[in-house]
């Protein structure tokens, strides 16, 4: 990424022969060489499990890290939602992973203390959608039932992912009232019984893949008229490394083939996003129009894919704007994606991402969460936070390197330039008032990611200097995961936390 100024003086103040105002790696933050994820110390567990059930006992050790191993010595009650999977990012079918859900509410109900009331998952999301509060609240689930004035103390998010080629669970659970997380679990190796049969088994050639996926998806798709393609995914992330890439330039021009019907004249018509937001007379923004709208016309295309021991498990979704949708979901050998690597370049692209916070915040670019830019062009954000904040942005390059971008150099002089308004949407950065443009150089292609962190209270003094450099550089030694780790572990501040993932592909025709 190349910081690009747009007042004449700064460009020649920062400037640079050959590489210009590329980020570079001249700071030294030998203070943070040591600082790592926050670690909560586990009293010994009140419950004991004598089933050895690892779902029960993950449960019953989770309760005791959120609560403490005398949670009920102050006879307060507290409530506990086990939030649901979200079936589009499962490395099992959807179904596996209702029932999987089921299990583990049954084993969470058998291991919670006395005081803790777990709380119907099922008649909680249908009160958010119908009041609307989660999409008020740009889909923060922590957000929406402070909104719709749900008694909820804690939040447990579930999420399943792979890792080694085998799937595992784990479990983080989050106060509703700070956003904060009092306790995870680590990895639980998830029951075959809600797998199925070995990927390998099943897999079959990336050519009768998307043939057969293609065939499927156009076939099952009624008034079927245009696609709009929002991209394959590595796994729950926002990353979309040359296998997906590849995946959906394939699969795109193989659902246009089969969708065009010279006899009907049904031309299949590909459409882009185009996240244009409008603000209100008095300057607030809909979460919603952060989002990719609704097109009655066309098909949104997006897929994620698992590596799972020599096969790779692919999900696909076609959803129209008024809610029909058509899945396919098949396993291909990875030995057919010859050099199209599979695994994002970027090691922190490919991390879990975490639940959004306390109250409702979202980054976007014009081009969604999850865009794809190509070198020389230029990076702006749209954001939007549900209170008043202060934000502060960091810049992660394809290497895991980060960088501050907000507040930055440009804007030192101003205490309150990371001060942003309610609901109010604003870009970032502004060339008229920021003096600087974000554009993708050709030095690093890959994932990159803007990670974003906004607080109830200005919290810069709590943070180490080093963080906020009087010149743009790379910050040597620190790493997302740090970062997340130093924002977590504020004092008496709510936080929230938003992220895009962009994903950096050359020129065309380079």
């Amino acid at each position: 990424m190349t910081t690009r100024s747009s007042d004449p003086q700064r460009a020649a103040r920062w400037r640079r022969p050959a590489r210009s105002a590329t980020l570079s790696l001249l700071l030294v933050l030998a203070a943070t060489a040591g600082l790592g994820p926050a670690s909560v110390a586990a009293p010994a567990p009140k419950h004991t499990d004598k089933s050895g059930n690892p779902l029960e006992v993950a449960a019953a050790k989770l309760f005791v890290d959120a609560f403490g191993a005398g949670a009920c010595s102050g006879n307060v009650q507290r409530s506990v939602v086990l939030w649901v999977f979200e079936d589009d990012k499962v490395p099992v079918p959807a179904s596996a992973a209702r029932q999987l859900h089921a299990e583990l509410a049954k084993r969470m109900l058998a291991a919670r203390p006395n005081c803790v009331d777990l709380l119907d998952t099922a008649v909680l999301s249908g009160a958010l959608s119908r009041s609307g509060a989660l999409t008020n609240n740009g889909g923060n689930v922590i957000a929406a039932l402070s909104e719709a004035g749900q008694n909820v103390d804690v939040v447990v998010f579930p999420q399943l992912y792979n890792q080694g080629g085998k799937t595992h669970l784990a479990m983080r659970a989050v106060e509703r009232a700070s956003g904060k997380t009092l306790a995870q679990t680590g990895q639980i190796d998830v029951p075959e019984t809600f797998l199925g049969q070995d990927a390998a088994d099943q897999a079959i050639s990336l050519d009768a893949a998307i043939q057969d996926a293609a065939r499927t998806l156009a076939g099952s798709a009624s008034e079927f008229r245009g696609l709009r393609p929002l991209g394959i995914f590595f796994e729950d992330s926002g990353a979309q490394p040359p296998a997906g890439r590849y995946l959906l330039d394939r699969l795109q021009t193989a659902l246009v083939r089969e969708g065009t019907n010279f006899i009907t004249g049904v031309d299949i018509k590909l459409r882009s996003i185009n996240i244009r937001p409008v603000a209100k007379p008095d300057g607030t923004v809909d979460a919603a129009a952060l989002e990719p709208q609704a097109d009655l016309s066309a098909y949104d295309l997006s897929g994620r894919y698992w590596i799972r021991s020599n096969a790779v498990d692919l999900r696909l979704l076609m959803r129209r704007g008024d809610g029909t949708a058509v899945v396919w979901h098949g396993r291909i050998r990875t030995t057919d994606f010859d050099s199209h690597e599979l695994r994002p370049s970027n090691p922190a692209a490919a991390q879990r991402p975490q639940p959004n916070g306390a109250f409702a915040f979202q980054v976007t670019s014009p081009k969604g969460t999850a865009p794809i830019y190509r070198v020389g062009d230029e990076l702006t954000l749209h954001l939007r936070v549900g209170r008043d904040s202060s934000v502060y942005c960091f810049y992660v390059d394809s290497k895991g390197g980060v960088a501050t971008v907000l507040p930055n150099p440009f804007n030192a002089g101003d205490p309150t330039r990371n001060h942003f308004a309610a609901k109010v949407l604003h870009n970032f950065p502004d060339p008229a008032r920021d003096g600087f443009q974000l554009e993708f150089g050709g030095e690093r292609l890959g994932e990159e990611m803007v990670a974003c962190f906004a607080t109830s209270r200005d919290v810069r003094a709590e943070l180490p200097a080093a963080l906020f450099p009087e010149k743009f550089g790379l910050i040597p030694f620190l790493t997302l995961e740090q970062l997340r780790s130093l924002f977590a572990n504020l004092k008496d501040v709510a936080i929230a936390q938003a992220s895009v993932t962009v994903t950096v592909a050359p020129k065309a025709g380079e």
